[in-house]
C-alpha cells in the first residue's frame, strides 16, 4: 500500500515534471525551445552559443525548435517505450483483471488510439481526453510497480534499482546505490543524465516517503521514482 500522503507524494512528482519542463516554457506555458513540431525532422535556428552544466564546465547550447510543438506518445508509442525502458514485455506492461490490456484494450481511446472493429472509430481523436491523463498514470504506475518489484525481490541482478541495501524496510538514501538507480532510470528513460537538483528531489521523495512511517518506504520510493520520471512532459511527450 502507498503512503496515506500519497497525493503529496505524487506532487512532487508534478513538481520535477515541472522542473524538466520549465526551461522549454515561456510566460504563457507554451513550448518555447527543444522540442520539434513535427513528429521525425531535425530541430532548427540555433543560436550558437554555450550553456554551462552542473559541473561548472561549458558546451554547446541546445538548437531551438522551428516549430515548438509537444505531441502526446499515444497508445502504442507509449506501450513500447516503457516496455523498452523498465524492460518489460508489452502484453505485461499493464493488464486490467489480469487480463486484458491497458493500452491496446481497455484505455485504448484515451491513450489515443483507434477500435474500427468493436466502437467503428477509425480515426484517432484530434485533442487528449479528459481521461487521458488518468488512463497515462494508470498504464505506468503499474509497469513502475512491476520493476520495483522485480527489482527488490533480485537486487543483484536488477535492471534499475540494482543493489539497493533494505533493511527493514528503509534505505539508505545517501548511498551510491541510490544515486546509480536514479542515474540509471534517467539515462534509459530520458537518454540522459539527471541534474544535481533533480537528484536532491528524489532523495528528498524518499525523505518524505519515509516519514510518513510506511513498512516499505524502499518499494514505495522507487515505485513513485520511476513513476515521477515517466510521467514528467520530458518522458510522455516528443
Amino acid at each position: 500500500m502507498f503512503p496515506k500522503r500519497l497525493i503529496t507524494v505524487l506532487a512532487a512528482g508534478a513538481l520535477l515534471s515541472g522542473c524538466l519542463a520549465s526551461e522549454n516554457l515561456n510566460p504563457t506555458g507554451t513550448p518555447d525551445s527543444g522540442v520539434s513540431g513535427d513528429g521525425d525532422s531535425g530541430v532548427a535556428n540555433g543560436d550558437g552559443g554555450t550553456v554551462e552544466n552542473d559541473g561548472g564546465t561549458t558546451g554547446p547550447a541546445f538548437a531551438k525548435s522551428s516549430k515548438a510543438v509537444l505531441r502526446f506518445k499515444r497508445t502504442t508509442r507509449l506501450r513500447n517505450d516503457i516496455s523498452q525502458v523498465l524492460g518489460i514485455p508489452e502484453g505485461e506492461i499493464c493488464n486490467e483483471l489480469g487480463q486484458y490490456s491497458c493500452t491496446d484494450y481497455v484505455h485504448t481511446i484515451s491513450l489515443g488510439g483507434v477500435e474500427a472493429y468493436t466502437l467503428g472509430i477509425n480515426e484517432p481523436t484530434a485533442d487528449t481526453t479528459v481521461t487521458t491523463p488518468i488512463a497515462t498514470e494508470r498504464v505506468v504506475l503499474s509497469a513502475c510497480e512491476r520493476r520495483a518489484r522485480d527489482d527488490m525481490a533480485a537486487p543483484d541482478g536488477a535492471l534499475i534499482f540494482k543493489g539497493l541495501v533494505v533493511t527493514d524496510g528503509k534505505l539508505d538514501v545517501g548511498s551510491a546505490e541510490v544515486a546509480q538507480s536514479i542515474d540509471t532510470l534517467y539515462k534509459r528513460a530520458l537518454l540522459r543524465a539527471p541534474s544535481s537538483a533533480e537528484v536532491s528531489h528524489l532523495t528528498q521523495l524518499y525523505r518524505d516517503i519515509e516519514a510518513d512511517q510506511q513498512p516499505n518506504p524502499a518499494r514505495d520510493w522507487a515505485i513513485l521514482t520511476c513513476f515521477s520520471v515517466l510521467t514528467s512532459m520530458e518522458s510522455l511527450f516528443y
